[in-house]
């Protein structure tokens, strides 16, 4: 069957493009072709011809109407056998309805399958094979199902943890921030109290420093005086210095 089927496509080609006729048109030799392939190849040649056998035609080419329904029809066959093959309907060898279930191979057959290839095997209907093993699904089903709500469980326990931990990280965040704010008032106050004591510190002794040296100055002007008045006396004559000298030696 699947050898037909090939046969038919290849005899339902075009020769030009090689493809299942698009819109075929037949000349008077009885060749087809796709209208636009016969075109194209007229459209560069003086002489209208047939591709495969030369005959020469002036009028145009009829629409093979039979043709181009045949085609359609075949490429929707086509279509749907293999969407149907790839939906595991039909027998991948055969081209055929599965009919029956193979239990000693565990696979779908066609009456070609049974005669041929699986010879004396044991076999079931479609419909019991899916049913036991649909059976033999729920028992992993179930603990797939089961598997996934403990999935969904622990994510629904995460998620409670995430947000929980979500609120006690903001909630320690702003207590580490009024911690440091006090901390940081307290070195402030802290600071300009060692600083005014620093100031009042350096004004005292500033003051000492001052009355200290106020003294030193007022010791410097007098024994600059008396020195100068020493000297004064040293130039006087010998009978005034001897009059004066005891005053001298007492300053």
């Amino acid at each position: 069957m699947a050898s037909s089927h090939t046969d038919l496509e290849e005899n339902l080609k075009c020769s030009i493009c090689l493809e299942i006729f698009k819109d075929p048109v037949v000349l008077r030799c009885s060749h087809s072709f796709c209208k636009e392939c016969l075109e194209s190849t007229w459209c560069q040649k003086l002489v209208k011809e047939c591709p495969l056998c030369r005959h020469t035609t002036k009028r145009s080419p009829f629409k093979n109407l039979s043709l181009k329904g045949a085609c359609e029809s075949f490429v929707e066959e086509k279509r749907r056998r293999i969407s149907a093959q790839n939906q595991g309907v039909l027998c991948d060898v055969h081209g055929l309805k599965h009919e029956l279930f193979c239990i000693d191979d565990q696979k779908l057959v066609c009456l070609k399958c049974v005669s041929q290839d699986h010879k004396k095997h044991n076999f079931c209907s479609i419909d019991k094979a899916a049913e036991e093993h649909r059976n033999k699904l729920q028992k992993p089903l179930q603990e797939l199902e089961s598997k996934l709500q403990t999935l969904i469980n622990k994510k629904a326990t995460f998620a409670t943890i995430a947000r929980k931990l979500q609120a006690q990280g903001q909630q320690t965040e702003t207590q580490i921030k009024e911690e440091f704010k006090k901390l940081y008032q307290f070195l402030r106050e802290e600071e300009e109290a060692r600083l005014s004591a620093l100031r009042d510190e350096q004004k005292k002794k500033q003051e000492k420093i001052m009355e200290k040296t106020a003294e030193v100055e007022g010791l410097h002007t007098s024994l600059s005086e008396q020195i100068k008045k020493i000297k004064d006396d040293l130039k006087h004559d010998a009978n005034l210095f001897l009059h004066n000298f005891r005053d001298t030696e007492e300053r």
